[in-house]
């Protein structure tokens, strides 16, 4: 994702933008070099996270604003399409078995628990549901988005 971010950055000039690879573990060094925010999104890889420390940190962070937990749905993998299916097949010849859980529903619900325990004041959740056609480049990215890259191993030569 940084790699992508300085590709994009780059192709559009912009200069006033600092990218800095680290994790929620993290938080309490950053926090004092980051300062405070308005409002904080964390994306489909809250799932990685330790849900009560991140949020807390979060919390401080963002005092008088807002954390936003965002999630693009149920993995690809575990829809019913026949294409789906077939991507999944593919992705546990090279990966192994796959989970039928849902890491979507699970991680919503530790960030709704957490943020209740934490004394979150609003806990809202939206959903929105849409159709779009995706080409195999999305697909890509949405599986590596969605997993480690520990988790994806190297392509042999002529595979």
């Amino acid at each position: 994702m940084l790699r992508e971010a300085e590709r994009a950055t780059r192709e559009r000039g912009v200069e006033n933008i600092e990218l800095i690879r680290s994790s929620s573990y993290d938080l309490p060094v950053l926090a004092a070099a980051l300062g405070r925010f308005d409002l904080v999104t964390i994306g489909t890889a809250f799932h990685f996270m330790e849900p009560s420390s991140t949020l807390g940190q979060l919390q401080r962070m963002a005092a008088g604003g807002a954390v936003a937990v965002a999630y693009g749905g149920t993995p690809m993998w575990l829809r019913p399409d026949t294409w789906a299916r077939a991507l999944r097949r593919v992705l546990e010849n090279r990966l192994g078995q796959l989970s039928d859980a849902d890491f979507t529903t699970e991680a919503l619900q530790s960030a709704e628990d957490a943020m209740d325990a934490l004394g979150y004041t609003k806990i809202e959740r939206w959903e929105r549901t849409y159709a779009e056609t995706i080409d195999v480049e999305f697909i890509i990215g949405h599986i590596l988005s969605a997993t480690s890259s520990d988790q994806i191993p190297p392509l042999n030569e002529g595979t």
